[in-house]
């Protein structure tokens, strides 16, 4: 039965992070990130020149090649926190500061200075700690839920390694098998997501679809079965 159908690593994995990604979407967090890049964007913007700000907002295309710098808040998190050391860098949030500001101050072995420190780092930190209190505050805020959010994460994937079947999948999960179907299609009535289709799709440069691989493996398995009884 289709429903009894394994699940392969390969599938979970596209599962939990297509599960991650509404999640992280949807989460209140990113409406709290774009407000922390708001609130040090405006502070280190009265660092740049009056002259040069109209000149950037007059002339856009003037600072196109600039690219904007986006800041890890890594340095923002100070506990001592196995879960929270175990973060990969692509977990924890980042802030983006506009390329005006980035353009205004030099970049060196690629690191944007301001102030005469590289905003990715400790020194930054401590300069929102002591002079924009309340970006600080929001910024701690932020780390312990991108921290609570790697803890769900981490949930999600001891869940999911549990779940080996697409009908266990379905009757445990629902949101789980909603992603599964969303990636590989519907798996009671054959219906593909969007215009794939195994027997219509190529997936070789042959042109070949996967019907036509499994057809031509079938034929030559059961062709050397056949030759070998004959002997």
């Amino acid at each position: 039965m289709v429903a009894y159908r394994k699940i392969s690593k390969d599938a979970m994995n596209s599962i939990k992070r297509g599960m991650s990604r509404n999640y992280r979407e949807n989460h209140p967090i990113k409406k709290k990130i774009h407000e922390l890049g708001m609130m040090i964007s405006a502070h280190l913007s009265n660092n740049v020149p009056s002259d040069f700000l109209q000149i950037a907002i007059k002339y856009p295309d003037s600072i196109m090649s600039i690219k904007e710098a986006e800041v890890s808040l890594q340095r923002f998190y100070t506990e001592d926190n196995v879960l929270g050391k175990r973060l990969y860098n692509y977990n924890w949030p980042y802030i983006i500061i506009p390329n005006y500001i980035v353009g205004f101050n030099s970049e060196i072995d690629r690191k944007v200075y301001i102030n005469r420190f590289a905003l990715d780092t400790q020194e930054f930190a401590n300069y929102v700690k002591n002079n924009i209190p309340d970006a600080y505050k929001l910024a701690e805020e932020i780390v312990q839920t991108a921290i609570s959010i790697f803890k769900w994460e981490n949930d999600l994937d001891c869940v999911l390694r549990k779940i080996t079947t697409v009908n266990k999948l379905k009757s445990e999960f629902p949101e789980a098998y909603d992603t599964y179907v969303s990636v590989y299609g519907d798996p009671e009535n054959k219906k593909k997501v969007g215009n794939y289709d195994d027997c219509k799709t190529p997936i070789n440069k042959a042109g070949e679809t996967l019907c036509d691989v499994v057809e031509k493996i079938r034929a030559d398995y059961n062709n050397k079965k056949i030759n070998k009884e004959d002997k």
